[in-house]
């Protein structure tokens, strides 16, 4: 995690929620319903897993993520066609 992502949320006054990798990867789309996650920090991979299961209704529906930063390996082009510029 860079610096930046820690603080430039903190100094416009977004609340920061941060816990284990292990306790987020156990259900993901259920931490970010259940916490109201707007603004998200990912890896491309857990990108589709996690709006899948939103869009199933598995946990997850009905979430207000409305942003998702990604990095740290390549996107698969599945993933980059159906949600890089989709709109809720």
């Amino acid at each position: 995690m860079h610096l930046a992502e820690s603080f430039v949320p903190l100094a416009l006054g977004m609340p920061l929620l941060s816990a284990r990798r292990s306790q987020l990867l156990e259900n993901l789309p259920a931490y970010v319903k259940n916490f109201g996650i707007t603004h998200l920090g990912i890896v491309p991979s857990l990108i589709e897993a996690t709006l899948n299961a939103a869009e199933e209704g598995v946990a997850g529906a009905d979430i207000a993520l409305r942003y998702i930063a990604s990095g740290g390996e390549k996107m698969s082009d599945v993933v980059s066609a159906r949600y890089m510029y989709s709109r809720a």
